[in-house]
């Protein structure tokens, strides 16, 4: 019998940061309680966080927000007992340059533009409560070409790409449900996860 497949759905509020100044790996954000909220799904723009710049262009969609750079998201979750023992995935469906933090614990990143970014959490999410950290950064791009990845492509599926939007944990008992997503993590020195 296929064990059943539950999800949490982490949509409504998160604690938000934009590191202007690309010090929170640094200063170890991931390990505070991140100051500013943000609703997920949605984007920095409808959020009205970063710059206002208010534009109006004639040879693009326009944008009255722009965020470019790093942003911190952060959520405080609780694993049901009924979990345990239950490989856990963080399923970001479509996110630029994404680091995963766990109660401090460095997770992984993925750099994908074209594939969810899966992250297995089975170690870190035992039943209780946790805190999730998710940095993503729209300005780190792969050299893939312009047209999709500039900031004067479509605001909205920008934003979308940038991470922006509602993540899922979805606990499974098979790696094989979790590599169904067709997705691959990355591994940073030890200097970039703040360790």
């Amino acid at each position: 019998m296929k064990p059943e497949r539950q999800t949490m759905f982490l949509a409504g509020t998160w604690r938000f940061a934009p590191d202007r100044e690309n010090a929170g790996i640094r200063e170890r954000w991931f390990a505070r309680t991140l100051d500013d909220t943000i609703s997920l799904p949605g984007t920095t723009d409808e959020a009205r966080k970063g710059e206002c710049v208010n534009e109006h262009c004639a040879d693009r969609l326009s944008r009255v927000w722009r965020w470019i750079g790093p942003a911190w998201y952060q959520k405080p979750i609780a694993i049901p007992p009924r979990w345990k023992g239950r490989r856990i995935v963080l399923f970001l469906e479509r996110t630029k340059d994404s680091q995963v933090w766990v109660d401090s614990i460095w997770v992984g990143g993925d750099d994908s533009l074209s594939t969810p970014h899966v992250f297995d959490l089975s170690a870190q999410l035992t039943p209780g409560r946790h805190t999730i950290t998710i940095l993503v950064d729209n300005a780190k791009l792969p050299p893939v070409g312009p047209c999709h990845c500039r900031d004067q492509c479509h605001g909205r599926w920008r934003e979308e790409a940038g991470g922006h939007r509602a993540r899922d944990l979805l606990p499974s008992r098979t790696p094989e449900q979790a590599r169904d997503h067709g997705t691959r993590q990355q591994e940073l020195p030890a200097a970039e996860r703040g360790v």
